[in-house]
């Protein structure tokens, strides 16, 4: 009998499919994938329930928490494995609450990333920190990259939301050359944010601009042929496992990241990019990356070795 994976706010155009499709191989293709995305919240509560009673083992990837919390409140049934990607920034104190809940109940949560875990039980002040459990849903390898270190693309991929930014990286554009690095942005919405933004003057460097969001082929190959990838977020990403940072190094493609532990530990841990703190850092990085001051760092060995499938299949096969 195949074990359920659920997503009931299930997007096509997320990551869904590409974090089932890890989990599935690290359990050696017994995860059957159910997909819902009901919008109506009393049904979606019912659609809860309805699964919820389904004899297989059951792991839950994306869910509305408070209707999972009512469902398995009505159903008496807390015998699932709960995926939670990161500690919301609104409602922290409702949050607190059905995590805290989540933790003491369900069978395990499900983590991708330690800085996930601490944030949860740190916020929650739980000290049952051995439910919470971390599977990683990247494969890292090491990979033979397309170009050599005179060719310094600096490539800012995926979708531009609220928490995004990009606009410090503008500033600088605006302000300074950088002859040898080329800069490529494939953003589905960026025309819009560069056009509220009011920028100009920036095609002084060598800039591609694409207003999409490429396939899932696409979009490794673009990562894979890019000397870094460029993180920047608000504060209220919070701390989270970055797909797009973790599908950078999977191509062995360092990062540019701002200081946020979602990206920071890593870096500072298994030296795979740079980090800084302002505008200010940015440029300077930016600076001597042009100059050739800075190489591109060799990714960590230990790092490969801790996101391998060996370890993560283990942890898989005995939760899932």
């Amino acid at each position: 009998m195949k074990s359920l994976y659920c997503d009931f706010q299930y997007v096509k155009t997320g990551h869904h499919d590409q974090d089932f499709m890890i989990l599935n191989k690290y359990c050696d293709g017994n995860l059957e994938h159910i997909k819902f995305n009901e919008h109506n919240f009393f049904r979606n509560i019912l659609l809860i329930m309805k699964t919820l009673k389904r004899k297989e083992n059951k792991t839950i990837g994306t869910v509305s928490f408070l209707c999972l919390y009512i469902a398995s409140l009505f159903s008496r049934n807390w015998n699932y494995n709960l995926v939670i990607h990161f500690f919301p920034q609104v409602h922290c104190n409702l949050y607190k609450f059905l995590f805290s809940v989540f933790i003491k109940k369900c069978k395990n949560i499900i983590v991708f990333a330690d800085c996930v875990k601490k944030d949860i039980l740190s916020k929650t002040e739980s000290k049952l920190d051995s439910k919470i459990v971390e599977i990683h849903q990247r494969e890292l390898h090491f990979l033979k990259k397309e170009h050599t270190e005179e060719e310094k693309t600096i490539l800012c991929i995926g979708n531009l939301n609220s928490i995004k930014l990009i606009e410090p990286l503008f500033h600088i554009l605006q302000e300074n050359k950088f002859e040898h690095i080329h800069f490529k942005f494939i953003c589905n919405g960026i025309q819009n944010r560069l056009k509220n933004m009011g920028f100009s003057n920036i095609l002084n460097n060598n800039l591609t601009i694409e207003d999409r969001f490429p396939v899932l082929e696409n979009y490794l190959s673009e990562i894979n042929k890019a000397t870094y990838t460029f993180l920047d977020y608000s504060e209220k990403y919070g701390s989270r496992s970055s797909a797009v940072m973790l599908d950078s190094l999977s191509q062995g493609t360092p990062v540019i990241c701002c200081k946020n532990p979602s990206f920071s530990e890593l870096v500072e841990k298994y030296n795979c990019g740079y980090i800084f703190h302002n505008e200010i850092e940015l440029k300077n990085i930016l600076s001597e990356i042009n100059s050739g001051i800075l190489k591109t760092p060799a990714i960590s060995e230990l790092l490969i070795n801790f996101y391998s499938e060996r370890e993560n299949k283990k942890l898989a096969q005995v939760l899932i």
